[in-house]
């Protein structure tokens, strides 16, 4: 749920991993977040980004998707992020041409479940040091590779298209709503150029709530 509990999603069965990213990605895309008026921290502290995975077929949209909107590193980028406009809330990370979403870590109540690992260490912030309570990897493991093989596996290899906050495209030039409301063509708003926890029930995101991504997570 995002912050003020306007855009709300919903999430059934356990998520496929969780972990923090320290890619050089994730990180800009924490900072342009963080300068957007009342968005609540993206980043944590050591500069990671708290994630969940979940396949794409068991997340759900349940209230308001019409304040979502994506927002694009750069214009021909397939990864978007999204966030809740209402508030400014970074809500979730989609590969588009990939089966899971990676929902941010900080939108999720208290009883989410732990970080597991953190991943692409070796582009986390000079002067950051990690401690040892997690497995610590300079880029992608084969456990978290191993994951993501079996849960798309187990979704017959199918790919779901995540529609919540595309922006509206023109006959060339991509158009974008900007968080201030305006349409704007060409660059997006972001400045270089946009997997829930729960048991055997659906569990919805906090709206007092965010992991680290690169390009995987």
């Amino acid at each position: 749920m995002c912050r003020c509990a306007k855009a709300e999603f919903e999430a059934v069965g356990p998520p496929i991993l969780t972990g923090s990213c320290y890619c050089t990605s994730c990180q800009e895309a924490g900072r342009q977040f963080e300068q957007l008026a009342s968005a609540p921290p993206v980043l944590d502290p050591d500069s990671g980004t708290g994630m969940i995975l979940y396949r794409k077929d068991r997340v759900q949209c349940v209230m308001r998707h019409q304040y979502l909107e994506e927002h694009r590193l750069k214009p021909d980028s397939p990864t978007r992020r999204v966030i809740a406009k209402c508030c400014n809330s970074a809500m979730f990370l989609d590969f588009t041409r990939e089966h899971w979403l990676s929902m941010f870590w900080n939108r999720f109540p208290a009883g989410a479940p732990p970080l597991e690992m953190w991943v692409m260490t070796k582009a986390r912030r000079v002067g950051v040091r990690l401690a040892d309570d997690l497995p610590n990897y300079g880029a992608h493991s084969g456990k978290f590779m191993l994951k993501l093989i079996a849960a798309w596996m187990a979704m017959g290899f199918r790919r779901p298209e995540i529609t919540w906050g595309k922006t509206v495209r023109g006959r060339s030039k991509p158009r974008y709503i900007c968080v201030c409301g305006q349409v704007h063509t060409g660059v997006p708003h972001m400045a270089s150029s946009t997997p829930l926890w729960a048991s055997s029930s659906a569990i919805r995101m906090n709206p007092a709530g965010g992991l680290r991504a690169d390009p995987l997570i």
